[in-house]
């Protein structure tokens, strides 16, 4: 997809049937096909075939690309060009590891920014309001206790460039507010000081959920989200990309990781299948973390095929290193955090809270686990729980039911 000053997002290619692709797509359509399954072949067939462009930033973040011909990720794509010709603020959503900065990055790239600064923050691991403020905003030296220098903030550091906030609903509805202001009147007000800071800045956010039902949770602000969504973008989870997306993804990643000299991995029929089936909760960045566990341990054994058993001990462990950082970080902030809130502060009760978001699959069990774990730091106990959460005496057994049914309790409960 080519623009106006002569660069490209994305290589949108059809793949030739032909070689061992050919061989997989018969495979993939009932007939004998090729098995096991080369990923060499694979790559090769692709890549020496098809001219790959990719964006470049100088060199300090290198190579930007997004890969894969989906018809999903071609709209995201062809959003996202067109959304680069103004200087509106754009609102991706998608799930986790979709590659949401990527697309900032590479939004930034193709604007009329691009010369200035790109600065980027997660916003789960500001986790109070204190942190957040200096964070965005900055402060004055003395401002506050451990205030040692000036702190400039990422608005200003990103000035006459792009700033991106990731995991926009993991600030307090307080910070959402003053972030409001800066987008609507173009100043902020750092800590300490008493006249505010004008800047020039292109805002762009990301939300791991739908915004709507953000809002409707009370983790998201509406008058910001109205002033925010200049151009909204969704990003396709990796299990509804397709077959293709995942093998060229996978094939890159191997790419990635082995010299010319390495040999690579081959699958087995199974192997194949689980690699196609599985639903890559962890999306694209899970993907990457299992073909690269895959092309170390191939160059410390014989054997080229890897079976299923194989396979599916390197998704267990992907699944895990995935969901522990996931849980302590969402522990001190996050939606967790907001949640909790929810309840401690505000009278919400967990199963209005808790409960109705998780059976309609808007909360995760990690993110549940990381609620009640908070609520037993500070209650001590199951029963506890109950004053803290605003439930009576008489819903403790339907609350221990429902914890136990789901496997909700967290690993250190009491």
């Amino acid at each position: 997809m080519g623009t106006s000053n002569g660069r490209a997002v994305s290589a949108f290619t059809s793949l030739k049937t032909n070689g061992a692709i050919c061989g997989w797509i018969g495979w993939l359509n009932g007939g004998k096909g090729q098995i096991p399954f080369s990923f060499r072949d694979w790559w090769s067939s692709w890549y020496l075939r098809h001219r790959i462009a990719a964006l470049s930033e100088a060199e300090k973040w290198g190579p930007v690309t997004i890969l894969g011909e989906s018809p999903m990720l071609r709209e995201a794509l062809v959003a996202l060009e067109s959304a680069a010709r103004n200087d509106l603020s754009i609102l991706f959503e998608g799930e986790t590891g979709t590659g949401k900065e990527l697309f900032a990055r590479s939004l930034h790239l193709l604007s009329q920014r691009r010369g200035a600064p790109f600065q980027a923050v997660n916003c789960a691991m500001l986790t109070d309001d204190s942190l957040a403020l200096s964070e965005l905003f900055g402060h004055r030296k003395g401002s506050f206790t451990g205030a040692m220098t000036n702190r400039q903030g990422l608005f200003r550091a990103a000035e006459g460039g792009t700033l991106f906030l990731d995991e926009l609903q993991a600030l307090s509805l307080k910070v959402q507010g003053m972030l409001l202001r800066a987008v609507e009147y173009g100043e902020i007000q750092p800590l300490g000081q008493d006249q505010p800071v004008r800047v020039n800045v292109r805002l762009v956010t990301a939300t791991n959920r739908v915004s709507g039902k953000l809002i409707q949770m009370g983790l998201l602000r509406e008058d910001l989200y109205f002033r925010l969504k200049g151009s909204r973008i969704m990003l396709p989870p990796l299990r509804e990309r397709g077959s293709k997306d995942i093998l060229h993804l996978a094939a890159t990643f191997l790419q990635q990781r082995l010299s010319d000299a390495d040999p690579w991995p081959e699958l087995g029929a199974e192997a194949m299948e689980q690699l196609l089936q599985y639903k890559w909760p962890g999306n694209v960045r899970e993907l990457r973390s299992v073909m690269h566990n895959l092309a170390d341990q191939g160059k410390t054994t014989d054997s080229k095929i890897v079976s299923l058993g194989q396979l599916r001990r390197l998704l267990e462990l992907s699944s895990q290193q995935d969901n522990e950082p996931e849980i302590l970080a969402q522990t001190n902030g996050g939606i967790p955090e907001e949640i909790f809130q929810q309840m401690v502060n505000e009278g919400c009760n967990f199963w209005k809270a808790v409960k109705a978001p998780f059976m309609t699959r808007e909360l995760k069990r990690s993110e549940v686990q990381a609620v009640i774990s908070r609520g037993l730091a500070t209650a001590g106990s199951y029963k506890g729980l109950l004053e803290l959460f605003n439930l009576g005496a008489s819903e403790y057994k339907s609350f221990m039911n429902f914890l136990q049914k789901n496997d909700l309790h967290p690993a250190d409960g009491q």
